[in-house]
């Protein structure tokens, strides 16, 4: 769910998903004609990609811990990279983190893991 051009992605550059699935919300041309053009059909995350985006929820969590809040919230709805990995349709990999409901789970899991070495209770930590 990442516009083209969206941050410091360049617009010709695809966002990255669990599996090459393009967001789809109905089955008229123009709604397929302007996601297509929008939104592009995102390509398979590597696992240093998934390396890279666990790094950053990591630090995130570590700044916001430093900052002096008392815990953050891994963001996992609204076709979000955590939802997208959760989903069946999203998330056809064949790998540790596809699959079964229980590696589809691996990439949240991995996340709770490592920011709770460094956030460790009483700092709150809950998903979305």
């Amino acid at each position: 769910m990442s516009p083209a051009g969206a941050g410091n992605r360049p617009a010709d550059m695809a966002a990255v998903c669990p599996s090459s699935v393009p967001v789809k919300l109905g089955e008229g041309w123009l709604n397929t004609k302007a996601l297509g053009a929008i939104l592009g059909t995102p390509r398979e995350a590597t696992l240093e990609d998934i390396d890279y985006a666990v790094a950053a929820w990591v630090r995130g969590a570590r700044l916001a811990k430093e900052a002096g809040f008392a815990g953050c919230q891994l963001h996992g709805a609204h076709w979000f990279l955590l939802s997208r990995s959760l989903s069946p349709h999203t998330n056809r990999r064949t790998d540790d983190y596809g699959g079964s409901p229980e590696k589809r789970v691996t990439l949240l899991n991995r996340l709770v893991k490592e920011i709770r070495e460094i956030c460790p209770r009483p700092n709150c930590l809950s998903a979305k």
